[in-house]
């Protein structure tokens, strides 16, 4: 049973490594910093109590960012950028 569940960890481990390797991330800063200013002006609320104070909900537009591109954002860049932005 044990080897089992290390024969699919490994095969997990596999597949996650080669969809990232095909679907790669995007990094290209201009699809970047578009899809980082749609989310912000779809998310006034959030963008306001960002603004008051409430560092906090820069995780909810990262993640919103990482929805918006189907999980290929590069976090780094989308960090940066919603600093830069917010």
């Amino acid at each position: 049973m044990f080897v089992v569940a290390l024969a699919l960890l490994g095969l997990i481990a596999l597949l996650a490594t080669l969809q990232y390797r095909w679907l790669g991330q995007i990094s290209d800063e201009g699809a970047l910093v578009k899809i980082v200013e749609d989310v912000i002006a779809a998310n006034p609320k959030q963008l306001e109590q960002y603004r008051s104070g409430k560092t906090t909900v820069i995780g909810f537009f990262v993640g919103q960012v990482m929805k918006a591109s189907r999980g290929q954002a590069d976090p780094a860049a989308v960090n940066r950028l919603l600093q830069e932005k917010l």
